[in-house]
């Protein structure tokens, strides 16, 4: 993995208020660094890291593996049972494209169907992605920040190469755009390199529009020259404190 964050200060930031944003999601192709990110936020932040696929070992924080919907949501009831004592600042889900998929497996076994397909005018898609979404806003309750991960459905090479936009996240219809319009900031993740030639997580969120096609982008203004995922951490953490 690319260390990015070498020159980063790992004391525990020290939390006098809360940022004026609540959910901020970040996408890149497989391996571009996401998880890294999440984890070093989570050396600074009282962050609950809800791993959904099982593959980003045991970080700082609190940290949870999920293998199933019904799995979650037990976790999430004891999170929210003790919410007093965990205070946490920070909930990460990653990736929520495995979460659909926890969700729409349920669902399918819940309902004896084998594809979301099969329910009539659609209400398969529309129950799972209300299943999805209530999860999400019941993060928002438990955490003054949300951090979703999402995977593309593209190719790192094709990330290095196309301009992304929010179909080409790796979930399900409708579920993109209510990411797309519902999310304070975008943020895309590409393995760059410097004019040494040295690796560095490039990050693009731009100031267009977050209901435009294009993906990069934020409702909060101080997000928009952000070019790198150390820049990210440090805005992140100053919003903070």
């Amino acid at each position: 993995m690319i260390n990015v964050f070498d020159k980063v200060d790992t004391e525990m930031v020290q939390i006098h208020d809360k940022p004026s944003y609540k959910w901020i999601n970040i996408t890149g192709s497989v391996k571009a660094g996401k998880t890294e990110f999440c984890v070093s936020l989570a050396s600074k932040l009282r962050t609950i890291y809800i791993d959904l696929e099982k593959g980003s070992k045991a970080y700082v924080g609190s940290f949870l593996e999920v293998g199933s919907l019904p799995d979650l949501r037990s976790n999430m009831a004891v999170i929210s049972k003790n919410i007093a004592t965990i205070k946490p600042d920070v909930i990460v889900l990653d990736p929520i494209d495995k979460l659909a998929d926890m969700i729409s497996k349920w669902y399918c076994n819940d309902m004896g169907i084998k594809d979301l397909s099969e329910m009539p005018f659609g209400k398969g898609w529309s129950d799972t992605r209300d299943i999805m979404f209530n999860i999400i806003n019941h993060c928002f309750s438990l955490a003054p920040l949300l951090i979703t991960v999402t995977h593309l459905k593209i190719s790192a090479s094709e990330v290095a190469t196309n301009n992304i936009t929010y179909l080409d996240m790796d979930l399900p219809g409708k579920s993109k755009r209510m990411v797309q319009d519902t999310a304070d900031v975008h943020a895309i993740f590409k393995r760059q390199k410097d004019e040494e030639g040295s690796s560095y997580l490039g990050v693009t969120v731009d100031a267009s529009s977050t209901t435009d096609l294009a993906f990069g982008g934020s409702r909060i203004k101080d997000f928009y020259q952000v070019t790198n995922a150390k820049e990210l951490h440090e805005l992140i953490l100053k919003n903070f404190s």
